[in-house]
């Protein structure tokens, strides 16, 4: 019976697939259908990846910064005089003085001519004999009236500067003696500043 019965299972089961409709056949082996094998292939892809690097090149400027020294030089301006005009005897003078310098000239008439340049210093002698009047042509003032100490000026500018002694206003063309005198001789002088 137990023959029979598997007997029929495998009728059955070759019986089934067309049962089934189906249109696949399996061959019958001794114990039943033979399995079909089907080899399906699994594809795998497997991407390749490819690092390229990427080179950037980057500039990198510094600024360096120029450092200019600028050197300033100030001038110290000192009023220690380059001129000196003293006042001395002088028997060929009307009434027997006149003023001296190593840096002038003297004149017949005993006065004294002088040159000096813009920023020189000149220190001419003054007393209560000698009281000095210092005065510039154009100005129209004076520098020094009947100054009795001695007169420390630097020139400022060029012009003719004109000093002489109060004390021999007869030298000047009258007794009435005035700071803008310009025609005095003797105790007198004429500083050209060029």
């Amino acid at each position: 019976m137990k023959k029979a019965i598997i007997g029929l299972f495998l009728t059955l089961g070759a019986l089934l697939p067309w049962a089934c409709n189906s249109s696949t056949y399996s061959p019958m082996g001794p114990y039943g259908p033979t399995p079909t094998i089907t080899n399906t292939k699994t594809v795998t892809l497997t991407p390749t990846i490819t690092n390229t690097p990427t080179v950037t090149a980057t500039r990198t400027i510094t600024n360096t910064p120029t450092v200019t020294a600028t050197v300033t030089v100030t001038a110290t301006v000192t009023s220690t005089p380059v001129i000196f005009v003293t006042t001395e005897i002088n028997g060929l003078a009307a009434f027997g003085y006149s003023y001296a310098s190593s840096s002038g000239t003297v004149n017949a008439d005993q006065s004294l001519n002088l040159t000096a340049n813009v920023g020189d210093v000149i220190q001419i002698e003054a007393s209560g004999i000698h009281p000095l009047y210092f005065y510039k042509a154009g100005v129209g003032s004076c520098v020094a009236t009947a100054q009795t100490s001695n007169l420390i000026y630097t020139f400022p500018a060029s012009g003719t500067y004109y000093f002489h002694c109060g004390n021999h206003g007869a030298t000047c063309g009258g007794t009435n003696v005035t700071c803008t005198s310009t025609t005095c001789t003797a105790m007198a002088g004429v500083i050209t500043v060029p």
